[in-house]
């Protein structure tokens, strides 16, 4: 759940901020606990241009609020370098020009420690900002502050995936973690569908509703959907295995069709616990199963 969800921003004042700062706090200490399994090699790997080594991600969150907050609204504020502002920029072009997303795995300077700094750098900053905010900045603050924090947290789950994609190109098979103890078995009924048929839907988010939403999702508006089916339990590892295993098949299952072998020769031993168990390490279990009708 987004911190943005418990917190609204109708009534501004100095208590408000410090409770904001308690949900910045929450989700900064979540983004290291992810990287916590991690060694320091790992954090460098850059295994394909839409993977970014962990290190990027967790100094890219960093720099939203350097460059949207500190440096607007606190004057005291001082960067660590302002190089930063160029190196950690992704995609926002209105501030800058952002340094080039493939070649973000050859940058070995700053090292994993000189981010962790930087990290703990923008932290400090921050909990001075919110312990005695400038009260005629206050509701902007808190605006980027709300969009600042569902961003990394959007980055926590984009460490899973290339963490993961990092990993599993190593023929040593390293696993993300190994103290995870295995699920308890038990049964899992048979997958069935819930259909629903082809109509006129209302989608978006309406301005006039409370909670977060990005920008790109404002505008509730009228949207034809064509009849589709949706699974009533998320999928297993199992049961992704033998979907994955399948190559260049439809799954009997899913009727989803694969374009080819999704599988490679690996040289080490894999264990995956049954068709109704999750796997320890970094799982990919599907929310639900949609596939057209």
């Amino acid at each position: 759940m987004s911190p943005a969800q418990d917190l609204a921003i109708e009534t501004p004042d100095s208590i408000h901020a410090k409770e904001w700062l308690r949900a910045y706090q929450r989700v900064r200490a979540a983004t290291e606990t992810l990287c916590a399994p991690l060694q320091k090699e790992d954090y460098m790997v850059q295994s394909m241009p839409d993977v970014s080594p962990p290190k990027w991600h967790l100094a890219h969150v960093s720099w939203f609020f350097e460059a949207f907050i500190l440096r607007p609204f606190l004057p005291t504020y001082q960067t660590l370098d302002p190089a930063y502002d160029y190196l950690f920029n992704s995609y926002y072009e209105t501030h800058g020009t952002p340094f080039p997303r493939p070649d973000r795995g050859m940058i070995s300077r700053p090292t994993v420690d000189d981010v962790y700094r930087y990290r703990a750098h923008i932290d400090r900053a921050m909990e001075e900002l919110l312990n005695d905010p400038p009260q005629e900045h206050l509701p902007e603050i808190l605006r980027r502050l709300e969009l600042g924090l569902p961003h990394e947290q959007q980055h926590q789950e984009l460490l899973f995936m290339d963490i993961k994609h990092i990993l599993a190109q190593n023929p040593l098979c390293p696993v993300y973690r190994d103290d995870l103890a295995p699920a308890p078995a038990h049964e899992i009924g048979e997958l069935r569908w819930h259909t629903y048929p082809a109509g006129v839907r209302h989608i978006g988010h309406d301005d006039a509703e409370q909670g977060f939403a990005y920008d790109h999702e404002m505008g509730r508006h009228r949207q034809f959907i064509e009849a589709f089916q949706l699974a009533d339990r998320p999928v297993t590892n199992g049961e992704f295995l033998e979907f994955m295993q399948a190559g260049d098949t439809t799954s009997p299952i899913t009727g989803c069709r694969m374009a080819g072998p999704r599988s490679r020769p690996r040289t080490g031993s894999h264990r995956f616990i049954g068709s109704s168990e999750m796997a320890s390490g970094i799982t990919l279990r599907w929310a639900a199963w949609c596939r057209s009708i």
